[in-house]
């Protein structure tokens, strides 16, 4: 099985399973080394034309920029599914549901919220999470910390992807 992952890489880990080739999209070369150290076997880079040569390639791809979402329904294979979790990148472009049947291929979502619908679920949900972290099976990246003055550094450093994972501004 080969899963795609349309993310950089920067929060945490990509947790390797069984037999599945973990592909990945990176925006830059220190986010292609991070995704190579959390288990991916290949990673491209965003700006290449590797979708052209992986044309119904993919099992499974995981979409959490969406504006990609053309791209990881194009990759994936006939009868393949694609997971969409997230707008990193803003809103997806509208799909077409006749395509998506003709190719008998899944579009699969879900809000974190509507699965984490009381503080039984939420602290379940953590409790296992926390598990995660403190045995290593998830690694969590630290953030990178600007002071407030400099939130236009910050937000420059976002938008040209020299950080990976979460910025922090302190007071």
């Amino acid at each position: 099985m080969k899963a795609l992952f349309f993310n950089d890489f920067g929060d945490a880990s990509v947790l390797q399973y069984g037999e599945v080739a973990v592909y990945g999209v990176a925006s830059t070369p220190a986010k292609a080394e991070l995704a190579y150290q959390a288990g991916a076997t290949t990673v491209f880079m965003r700006h290449d034309p590797w979708d052209t040569t992986h044309h119904n390639f993919f099992d499974t791809v995981f979409d959490g920029v969406g504006k990609t979402l053309p791209v990881s329904l194009a990759t994936t294979k006939h009868r393949g599914r694609v997971i969409f979790y997230g707008m990193a990148a803003g809103n997806p472009p509208v799909i077409d549901p006749v395509k998506l049947m003709s190719e008998s291929k899944s579009l699969m979502t879900g809000d974190l919220w509507d699965y984490l619908d009381s503080a039984v679920a939420r602290q379940c949900r953590a409790n296992q999470l926390f598990d995660d972290v403190l045995t290593h099976r998830v690694t969590i990246r630290p953030a990178t910390v600007y002071s407030l003055a400099e939130g236009a550094v910050a937000h420059r450093a976002l938008e040209t992807g020299q950080v990976a994972g979460k910025i922090l501004l302190r007071p």
